[in-house]
């Protein structure tokens, strides 16, 4: 979405994570996506330094100048990158669990953490 918002071209490549595909492996040293590969051979993983890299390459047109607001898009940037690792964890879960052992925790406000 950053790419896209400060029109910036890339060629997507969808990798199956599961299989361990030697074009992600070989390029971040944690396996996950997002990886970016540049034309200059850097690998930048994870999605935070990529959308700092992208700040940074598009004269820093991504995030606010002004601190206060600076550090609420970092805020709810950490908020969603936090999301998505949680979510992930549970559709990995569900993908690679028997279903019996599949963590169930109880419902809101049932007082169970």
């Amino acid at each position: 979405m950053a790419a896209r918002y400060l029109d910036i071209e890339l060629n997507e490549i969808r990798v199956d994570t599961n299989a361990g595909p030697s074009l992600l492996v070989d390029n971040n040293p944690l396996g996950k996506i997002p990886t970016l590969l540049t034309d200059d051979g850097l690998s930048i993983f994870d999605s935070i330094a990529i959308m700092h890299y992208f700040h940074r390459m598009k004269g820093k047109r991504l995030y606010p100048s002004k601190d206060i607001k600076r550090t609420t898009a970092e805020i709810v940037e950490a908020l969603c990158d936090g999301t998505c690792d949680c979510l992930l964890a549970i559709v990995y879960e569900r993908r690679h669990r028997e279903e019996e052992k599949i963590h169930q925790p109880g419902s809101i406000g049932s007082g169970q953490r």
